[in-house]
């Protein structure tokens, strides 16, 4: 599990340059604060949206508007490397093996393609100013849904019975197969991991290499490694926390804390 807080945000950081080349981003300005607002209310609509379905019963239309998103995704991740017909035709691909085989492998596989591609398009979209609102704001918002709303838990439970890539999968044995629901995670046989707990730090790391000075090891700075190092220990915080109290928890509060701890640490070692 802690490798994909390495893998992801590496990779993605890595990328990035051939989306900012090829002008692909979520908004053409980058420093405006008023990006941060824009993407946190669509984000509240969308939940309310699934929400919505939910309450209605309707998690067939719901499995489609996921599967739909997937393919749009996916091909918008493959759009700088690869023509517009031969990216839309994986990305069709690849969600129709996801919908025939619905195994924790091909859930993880496309969930790592998606989380590499997204962090790096936003990533590139958000400066780290306007994205540290969003992503404060977005703690705040998951603690909430967790521990007061709960509707976070619902929303998780629906995923994972829907079998889409909106969670990575851990299992313990590797003949692994989804039950009805989350409940016990001892009995599930597996940790469960939201992809946006992985996105939202590695935002920042891609964030801080595109836009941030400072001392370059590779194709990554120094501030960007910071905020890796800062999201694996506030991971490993979430960990120790988890089990010492069984059940579902909000990951980002966690992982944002300890990724804008590095990203101050960064920043203030730069200045040296």
């Amino acid at each position: 599990m802690m490798l994909s807080f390495v893998i992801i945000p590496l990779f993605a950081s890595y990328l990035a340059g051939y989306y900012q080349v090829n002008n692909i981003r979520v908004f053409e300005d980058p420093e405006n604060i008023a990006n941060s607002v824009y993407y946190f209310g669509l984000l509240m609509i969308f939940t309310a949206i699934i929400l919505l379905l939910i309450k209605l019963k309707a998690e067939l239309i719901l499995q489609a508007i996921i599967l739909i998103l997937i393919v749009v995704s996916v091909q918008y991740v493959l759009l700088p490397f690869l023509p517009t017909l031969i990216s839309l035709a994986i990305a069709v691909f690849f969600t129709a093996i996801l919908y025939k085989f619905p195994k924790w492998y091909t859930v993880d596989c496309v969930g790592v393609i998606l989380g590499i591609g997204i962090s790096a398009v936003f990533g590139i979209s958000f400066t780290p100013v306007p994205l540290t609102i969003l992503l404060v704001a977005l703690a705040a918002y998951d603690f909430i849904s967790v521990y007061k709303t709960r509707h976070m838990v619902t929303m998780a439970d629906i995923v994972v019975r829907l079998k889409v890539p909106v969670i990575l999968v851990f299992p313990y044995n590797l003949d692994f197969e989804f039950q009805d629901d989350l409940g016990d995670m001892k009995k599930q046989g597996a940790f469960f991991l939201g992809l946006g707990d992985i996105i939202m730090p590695s935002m920042l790391t891609v964030s801080s290499n595109t836009f941030l000075g400072g001392m370059d090891i590779g194709f990554i700075n120094l501030t960007a490694l910071f905020v890796i190092i800062g999201t694996i220990s506030g991971f490993a915080a979430l960990m120790w926390f988890a089990k010492k109290k069984e059940g579902p928890h909000p990951g980002l509060p966690f992982l944002i804390s300890g990724a804008l701890i590095g990203l101050g640490l960064g920043i203030l070692l730069n200045t040296f």
